[in-house]
């Protein structure tokens, strides 16, 4: 939604594997007045209504591993526990993008050195943003950002360090 209000004309398409998500999506989109196609499915069998390129994907894959204490919710449950592995979350987004698009993601800390790896050979001119931690602590998410047939993917610590500068 945020997008559509930043960006005039713009083209969305979503993909929600939980119906209960999608039907949600599609009832915000219609009350903020955003034309938005939704489609239920799964990104391990992407649905035929959305096998096309797109000039950028944006995807905000599930942080949490399996285990832990559950949500009592379980559609939340699920939208919040990994199920898909990272890298094949950067593989398909790299099959959507239309050559130069880019891939926008934001994920747990702990999945970049497996992010960084699925984007070869694909993508690269990869950034990182880590997200403002807590004192004394990691981030505990960042936001990557890779071009399809960008230049080089740098070494993780080329994109990060922790006192906020470069490497």
């Amino acid at each position: 939604m945020c997008l559509a209000a930043r960006v005039p004309g713009v083209v969305l398409a979503g993909l929600e594997v939980q119906p209960e998500y999608a039907d949600l999506a599609r009832r915000n989109a219609a009350r903020n007045g955003v034309a938005m196609e939704v489609v239920t499915g799964d990104l391990s069998a992407m649905p035929r209504a959305l096998r096309r390129g797109f000039d950028h994907v944006i995807a905000n894959p599930p942080y949490y591993a399996a285990g832990g204490s559950p949500s009592p919710v379980a559609v939340r449950d699920r939208a919040l526990r990994v199920e898909t592995p990272i890298a094949d979350w950067v593989r398909v987004a790299a099959q959507r993008l239309h050559p130069g698009g880019w891939l926008t993601m934001i994920f747990a800390t702990p999945c970049l050195p497996e992010a960084l790896a699925a984007l070869a050979p694909k993508m690269g001119s990869a950034m990182v943003l880590p997200l403002e931690p807590r004192a004394g602590r990691e981030p505990p998410r960042v936001i990557l950002r890779a071009r399809k047939g960008g230049g080089g993917v740098p070494a993780a610590g080329a994109l990060y360090h922790p006192c906020g500068g470069g490497a």
